[in-house]
């Protein structure tokens, strides 16, 4: 005990002799601490910063989606309409209608671009949930032909110990085996169908006439807006020929 109470006094006699060093050494504790604080709420801030430079960066770079694709191409529509009304009440001159009708023309051709490779992702999406369905529908049929089969194997089973332990009679028993051995023989097959190509090929084929449907709407369709944009250009052509005839 009188060891203990000399090192305290020796400890107090020491911190009576060096106050400015114990102040020092609080002073470097607080300021570690508040530093330790400060890096940690610079992290998190950091770190929240990060995020919210992520996603407006995935939000600037994102795709436009089919709706506003078909709203940009109709407002680029209705300008061209509007440039030539002006130009037909000689409200814009020919350079000015022909610089912005190229401009508009040059948009449309990326806008009709990205609605195409629109119209494909959501088709391929399309079929890829089809087979995805066709693929879940096989699962839970063949998972219910194995329990099923194995059901009636389990009961063959049952009835085999039942006969060996003389609690049903042999006729019994081979009647139960047969009409048990026929499903097992029915559903065999029907799980060897459920594998087979051609079963397989049914369905891509089924799938690939979907898809050579869309394709001949979606040819049709770029036809008949051709022939009207055509029409289209050789009227425009034929009114401002007129008009400078009539100059």
């Amino acid at each position: 005990m009188a060891g203990k109470e000399s090192k305290k006094g020796r400890a107090f006699e020491w911190v009576k002799q060096n106050p400015f060093f114990i102040a020092l050494l609080a002073l470097i504790a607080v300021f570690g601490y508040y530093l330790w604080q400060a890096f940690l709420l610079t992290g998190l801030s950091l770190l929240a910063i990060f995020a919210a430079i992520v996603v407006a960066v995935k939000i600037y770079y994102r795709k436009p989606g089919l709706r506003q694709l078909v709203k940009k191409k109709r407002e680029i529509l209705e300008a061209v309409k509007i440039a030539e009304r002006k130009y037909m009440k000689r409200k814009l001159s020919e350079n000015d209608f022909n610089s912005i009708f190229k401009e508009k023309q040059q948009q449309l051709i990326k806008i009709e671009a990205l609605i195409d490779e629109q119209h494909n992702r959501e088709r391929a999406e399309k079929a890829s949930e089809e087979i995805e369905k066709v693929q879940a529908k096989k699962r839970h049929i063949l998972q219910s032909l194995m329990e099923e089969k194995a059901r009636l194997v389990k009961e063959m089973g049952i009835a085999e110990k039942r006969y060996l332990k003389r609690k049903i009679d042999s006729k019994t028993y081979q009647a139960l085996v047969q009409k048990n051995q026929e499903k097992v023989v029915e559903i065999e097959a029907q799980i060897s169908r459920l594998y087979s190509e051609a079963n397989i090929k049914k369905v891509m084929e089924s799938l690939k006439e979907k898809l050579d449907g869309w394709e001949e709407q979606k040819k049709q369709k770029k036809e008949k807006k051709k022939k009207s944009e055509r029409e289209k250009e050789l009227q425009i052509a034929a009114e401002i020929a007129q008009q400078l005839m009539e100059k």
